[in-house]
């Protein structure tokens, strides 16, 4: 009897482990439920809000001096995963106890820049993050289904320039190319 008991107890603990989301920050997921930085795979340019700072809505831009100054607000992010490669990315709350949300804008195929606004669990914030193979780099990507192969870019992708609006871009074939890649650190690595 002990040992039905046993191996029902296994069966049932390796059932609810298969069950389980992958593992948020294993081998091939970001690093997540941490203030990050991302920076841009091509130039090092980083990500963050148009004028430091987590107040919204307001739009995104890559940037380069310094990513915590102002102590990091606005350029210090933290992915929360949904399930899967589906995350909600968020300001790190540092001057603002609420976080900001990256937000897929209504004229985002138009080259409109991304936004940040209130966290509302919208379809406009739900972000697919994916390895390009084991480059430690990632493709940003709204979920949405009129959104395949779109990937988060800034304005300046032919060059590299600071001080530019994020955009969406399409992309074509399997991977994004480098300027549509992104590593994404913890923020005490950067």
């Amino acid at each position: 009897m002990r040992k039905i008991a046993l191996l029902l107890g296994l069966a049932l603990s390796a059932s609810v482990a298969a069950a389980a989301p992958a593992a948020a920050n294993g081998p091939g997921y970001p690093p997540s439920n941490q203030a990050v930085i991302i920076s841009n795979a091509s130039t090092g340019f980083y990500l963050q809000t148009d004028t430091q700072n987590e107040n919204r809505p307001q739009y995104v831009q890559v940037w380069y001096p310094w990513p915590l100054a102002n102590e990091g607000s606005g350029s210090v992010w933290r992915l929360k995963q949904k399930y899967g490669d589906h995350y909600v990315i968020e300001t790190e709350p540092i001057k603002n106890p609420t976080p900001a949300c990256l937000t897929v804008p209504d004229n985002a195929k138009d080259n409109g820049p991304l936004t940040v606004t209130d966290c509302n669990g919208g379809p406009a914030q739900d972000w697919i993050v994916r390895e390009d193979g084991t480059s430690e780099t990632y493709t940003i990507t709204p979920a949405g289904a009129n959104f395949r192969q779109w990937a988060i870019t800034s304005q300046s992708q032919n060059y590299p320039h600071p001080d530019v609006y994020v955009t969406l871009k399409h992309f074509t074939g399997t991977n994004a190319p480098t300027n549509m890649r992104w590593k994404i650190d913890p923020r005490s690595a950067a």
